[in-house]
């Protein structure tokens, strides 16, 4: 498709700091809780599997997760600015960037809800052993009474 007919992307994929990499973001008051780096990991593998590209945003308390990080409470997520224009109103959202950012929030969510170890480990460890677990199941021999395996 010709440059001039490719649709524009008026929007950018934040990802909260959650690991305090970036030394010109700020930082909530009583630090990064423990598991939050690696919801932003999450996010991050996730958009790089999509060939899409993601920037920090400063994780310092100032959304609905401040009283999550406040009590000590993993917490993370993504983050589009508004653009508050005159034009800017129900009828012309992105529906590029609501697809993608909703797409990456039920991949997080879908990840941590099948996970079975605590937040602050890496998750890719989780899906490691998930794997191997799966590969041991298919081992085994199930018995079936017609279509139906019995247990």
């Amino acid at each position: 498709m010709p440059a001039s007919r490719q649709p524009r992307v008026n929007f950018v994929r934040f990802v909260y700091d959650g690991d305090s990499s970036e030394p010109s973001l700020p930082l909530p008051p009583g630090g990064v809780p423990a598991g939050s780096a690696q919801i932003e990991h999450l996010f991050q593998r996730y958009f790089q599997s999509q060939g899409l590209v993601s920037d920090p945003t400063a994780f310092d308390g100032r959304s609905d997760y401040g009283p999550f990080i406040e009590n000590e409470v993993a917490a993370g997520g993504l983050f589009v600015p508004p653009t508050n224009g005159a034009c800017d109103d129900i009828f012309n959202l992105s529906n590029t960037s609501l697809n993608q950012m909703s797409d990456a929030a039920a991949h997080a969510g879908w990840t941590l809800a099948r996970s079975q170890s605590p937040i602050t480990q890496e998750l890719t460890a989780t899906a490691s052993r998930a794997k191997k677990a799966k590969r041991a199941k298919r081992g085994k021999v199930w018995k079936y009474q017609g279509p139906f395996r019995l247990r």
